[in-house]
């Protein structure tokens, strides 16, 4: 077995096994990213993001933590800051493109709606029309 595959093990072993809502007990200090709880768009994927960006951070929080150099850690708490605010803003186009996904599709079936109304239309005139028909040439 190669030391990569090895490591790897030995992390997956030290991993803690949480459900994503329980990541925000990871790191009491840094905030839960928050996942646009209005947004009824929030999927398993957000959630398992979420969860996978705070069980980073707590790693890297935790290895600067036993670090005794200020400036390092005031650069990576920035660089955590970085990251938080890039996940924020990838939700957030996530979510506008989820919303003119959605828009695309209302307006595609309120067209197609539409459509069908006037066909039906016709074909009732149409029906109309061919009933009309039949009723004068049976008078004749």
């Amino acid at each position: 077995m190669s030391k990569q595959t090895e490591n790897i093990k030995k992390e997956e072993t030290k991993t803690p096994k949480l459900h994503p809502q329980d990541s925000n007990k990871l790191n009491p200090k840094m905030e839960q990213i928050s996942l646009s709880q209005n947004s009824s768009f929030v999927s398993y994927e957000e959630e398992g993001a979420n969860y996978v960006l705070n069980l980073l951070c707590q790693r890297i929080m935790d290895s600067v933590a036993k670090s005794n150099n200020e400036k390092v850690k005031k650069q990576v708490q920035s660089h955590l800051d970085q990251i938080e605010t890039l996940f924020d803003e990838f939700l957030e186009l996530k979510n506008l493109q989820i919303k003119s996904i959605s828009k695309t599709i209302n307006d595609q079936e309120n067209f197609l709606q539409k459509e069908l109304k006037e066909k039906q239309d016709k074909m009732k005139d149409s029906l109309i029309g061919l009933n009309l028909d039949q009723t004068a040439s049976k008078k004749k």
